[in-house]
Order: C-alpha cells, then structure tokens, then sequence
C-alpha cells in the first residue's frame, strides 16, 4: 500500500505511441524523475506498435545502444 519510490540511472528509450488509447502519452508524463537519462521518442501508432512496425521499433532500440554504447 505504500510503494517505495523507484530510480534508475541506467539510459532508458521511452517510446511513446501517440495513438494508444491504452496508454496515453499523459500517462508518462514526468518518467523523467525516475529515469533521468532518459531519451523520449514520440512516434505515430497504436498499442500494438512493436507488432506493427516491427522494423521501426528494432531501428529505434539500435540506434539507442548505439549512441549508449558510444558515450565516453
């Protein structure tokens, strides 16, 4: 009933589907103050949109490890 609050501080991708009637982009509003590194990526899609652009998502998460992986 009394939750712990909750950080991380490991890089996180938040990709955000603007047409998920699910869950909307409200709901993540202020995700920045348990992960602070955070890179947000707003996209046109629904609830499903790892199965419907299956292509798109597998870029995205690449081109976030990379751009991790290439930090000093």
């Amino acid at each position: 009933t009394h939750p712990r609050p909750v950080r991380t501080d490991v890089p996180v991708q938040l990709i955000v589907a603007l047409d998920d009637p699910f869950v909307s982009p409200a709901l993540l509003d202020g995700i920045e103050a348990v992960a602070p590194d955070l890179h947000r990526r707003e996209v046109r899609g629904g609830h499903w949109l790892p199965r419907s652009q299956p292509e798109e998502v597998a870029s995205w998460i690449a081109e976030h490890v990379v751009a991790v992986a290439a930090r000093p």
